[in-house]
């Protein structure tokens, strides 16, 4: 009795202590998968400036599929503006840095002029394959299902032109300014021991082409 008394005296302690062990490491356990909390990603102090190319219309491409270009184009211009606005929001919030925020406004820019330049090729390719098919014999079922639009007026064309040469130019000076802020940013962070030569010289060489090819 009495060694079973003892028994008892060390086991019961021990038992008791795991059991707590037990329960603490499982409020320690993470209840969901997921919570409130999030991630903000530090943006590039250096912004990658991808080269644009202008839309055109390449051989054998059709009206159908310039239309699906645009209308692709029109989704991500309103995805950008969104997206822009959101970055102005939280700048002034001081969450987001102030070149992630003047990069995103930038692509809106940049994807409004490629849109206005798909606009104007599908304009000019429906006025050609318009033309096209007025100067074919075609046969008498395939008349009975025509696939071209009607032809642009000269004013649809001429409004086209002008849209796209406004975007264009808008999208220049957008980054010009863009390259002299970079060019600007990077020379404050190399006076302050933050910044590097190569990176000044790489925005300098920039704003030198983007400059160059105005002219």
């Amino acid at each position: 009795m009495l060694e079973c008394a003892v028994l008892r005296l060390f086991v019961l302690p021990l038992a008791v202590a795991f059991f707590a062990r037990g329960i603490f490491a499982a409020d320690e356990l993470p209840t969901s998968d997921s919570d409130d909390s999030f991630d903000i990603e530090p943006p590039l102090l250096i912004p990658y400036d991808r080269p644009r190319q202008p839309v055109t219309v390449r051989e054998g491409q059709s009206a159908a599929v310039l239309s699906l270009d645009v209308e692709k184009l029109q989704k991500d211009v309103e995805r950008a503006r969104r997206s822009a606005l959101n970055a102005e929001h939280l700048f002034r919030m001081g969450v987001l840095a102030k070149v992630e925020a003047e990069q995103r406004a930038l692509r809106v820019v940049r994807l409004q002029a490629d849109l206005e330049n798909a606009r104007l090729a599908r304009v000019k390719q429906n006025a050609g394959e318009t033309e096209s098919a007025a100067d074919t014999k075609v046969a008498p079922e395939a008349k009975a299902a025509p696939t071209n639009p009607e032809k642009p007026t000269d004013a649809e064309l001429a409004r086209a032109i002008e849209n796209a040469h406004a975007a264009t130019r808008k999208r220049e000076e957008a980054e010009l300014a863009a390259a002299e802020a970079n060019l600007t940013r990077q020379q404050k962070l190399l006076s302050l021991g933050s910044g590097r030569k190569a990176d000044v010289a790489k925005a300098a060489q920039r704003l030198e082409e983007l400059k160059a090819a105005r002219n």
